[in-house]
C-alpha cells in the first residue's frame, strides 16, 4: 500500500475517533420541579416517571408521603417509589428539606434501593442531608427502571429530581398536579414556558379539563384570540410531538387555526407552518403534530404558536435529544472529510 492510502486511511481513523463521542452521545440532562405540585395523589404521572408510595403522595412546595410526622415529607418508616416509563442514567434527587426526627444528630437520614432495566435490585446505599444527591455516583453508569426511597426514622422533602435522558421524555400537560395553576412561565418536565400573558397550567386530576392556555381571551385553558405561547426545550431536539385540542370560535370550519415557528439553538429560524384542522361537521377536534417531521428539521431548541383567531388546549409534548440525528450528522461529516481527504491525495503532486 503506498504513503497517500496510509496516510488517507490513518486521517479517517483521527476522523472517526474524534467524532466518536457526539456519535455515541445518547443522553443529554434534564431536571424536573417538583415545587410547583400541590394536592394529595394516590400516584402522580410526572415527567417519564410514576411516583407511588407507602401513603398518598403529598406534594407541598415538593414532594413527600401523607401521614406521619408531615404530608410534606417522607418520613418515619414511609417510602417512595419512581418507576421510570423508561430506563435511565444518571438519576438524581435533590433533598431541598431533610430533618433530624430520631434526634441521632444526623438528618434526612434515608434509604435507597435501585433496580436495573429488568427490574433486579442495584442494592442498598445510605444518603442525608439536604442536597443534590447522583445515584450514578452511588451506583455508577447502569439505567436504572426504579428507584426507592425509605425514610430511617428522619423526614426529607424531595424539591427536584432528574436523570440523562435516553429516551424520549413525555410531559403530560393533563396530568401535572398543579392545584395553584396560574404561572407567569412555568418549567414543566424541563419545558420552560412563556406567554403572550400568564401562562395556564391545570390538571385534570381535581376534575378539571386539564391542559395548558394562556391568560384571557375565550378561555384561560385555551390559546385564542391572538395570543401566543412559546416552549423552549432544554435541549436541541429531533422528536418533538404535540398533542391539542381545538376548537373554532371564528366559524370559519378551520379548528386551531394557528402559526408555528421553530427555532435553533442560535435563535436562527427552522422554518414556520399553518396548523389546524378542517371539519364541516364539528368539534372539538384533536391533533397530534410532529412538529421535526413536518418541517423536515433538526435540532429545535424553541418553538412559538401563534393563535389566528381559533382556540387550541395543549395536552402533551413529548420531545427527545438528537442523538440520532447527531449520529448521522457526524457520519456524513466523515464521510465529507474522508472524500476531501481522497481528492486531495489524488490531486496532490508526487
Amino acid at each position: 500500500m503506498d504513503a497517500r492510502k496510509i496516510r488517507t486511511r490513518f486521517g479517517r481513523t483521527i476522523a472517526l475517533l474524534a467524532l466518536y463521542p457526539w456519535i455515541t452521545s445518547q443522553a443529554a440532562a434534564v431536571d424536573f420541579s417538583l415545587a410547583q405540585i400541590d394536592g394529595l395523589r394516590a400516584d402522580l404521572h410526572l415527567c417519564g416517571a410514576v411516583v407511588t408510595g407507602s401513603a398518598d403522595v403529598g406534594a407541598q412546595d415538593g414532594v413527600g408521603i401523607n401521614g406521619g410526622w408531615s404530608s410534606a415529607t417522607v418520613d418515619g418508616s414511609e417510602w417512595i417509589d419512581f418507576d421510570f416509563d423508561e430506563p435511565q442514567r444518571g438519576v438524581r434527587f435533590d433533598v431541598g428539606v431533610a430533618y433530624d426526627l430520631d434526634g441521632d444528630g444526623i438528618s434526612g437520614r434515608t434509604l435507597v434501593e435501585a433496580f436495573d432495566a429488568s427490574g433486579a435490585s442495584l442494592g442498598f446505599q445510605f444518603i442525608q442531608g439536604h442536597s443534590v444527591h447522583d445515584l450514578g455516583a452511588l451506583y455508577g453508569p447502569t439505567p436504572m427502571s426504579r428507584v426507592r426511597l425509605t425514610a430511617i426514622g428522619d423526614g426529607i422533602r424531595l424539591e427536584n429530581f432528574g436523570y440523562d435522558a435516553l429516551g424520549t421524555i413525555d410531559v403530560d400537560l393533563r396530568g401535572g398536579g398543579d392545584a395553584d395553576p396560574i404561572y407567569t412561565s412555568p418549567t414543566v418536565c424541563g419545558v420552560h414556558m412563556v406567554g403572550s400573558s400568564q401562562v395556564y397550567y391545570e390538571d385534570s386530576n381535581g376534575g378539571a379539563a386539564g391542559g395548558l392556555g394562556v391568560v384571557g381571551g375565550a378561555s384561560h385553558l385555551m390559546l385564542d384570540g391572538s395570543e401566543w405561547v412559546r416552549l423552549e426545550f432544554p435541549f436541541p431536539v429531533d422528536e418533538l410531538v404535540l398533542d391539542s385540542q381545538l376548537h373554532t370560535l371564528d366559524g370559519d370550519f378551520w379548528y386551531g387555526e394557528a402559526v408555528l415557528f421553530a427555532y435553533d439553538a442560535s435563535g436562527s429560524s427552522l422554518g414556520s407552518m399553518s396548523i389546524g384542522r378542517h371539519s364541516l361537521f364539528g368539534g372539538p377536534l384533536y391533533q397530534s403534530l410532529d412538529v421535526a417531521d413536518s418541517l423536515g428539521v433538526s435540532g429545535i431548541a424553541e418553538i412559538e404558536i401563534y393563535s389566528l383567531g381559533d382556540a387550541r388546549r395543549l395536552d402533551r409534548v413529548r420531545y427527545a435529544p438528537e442523538p440520532t440525528v447527531g449520529a448521522v450528522a457526524a457520519l456524513l461529516a466523515l464521510a465529507a472529510l474522508a472524500r476531501r481527504r481522497s481528492r486531495s491525495a489524488v490531486e496532490a503532486p508526487r
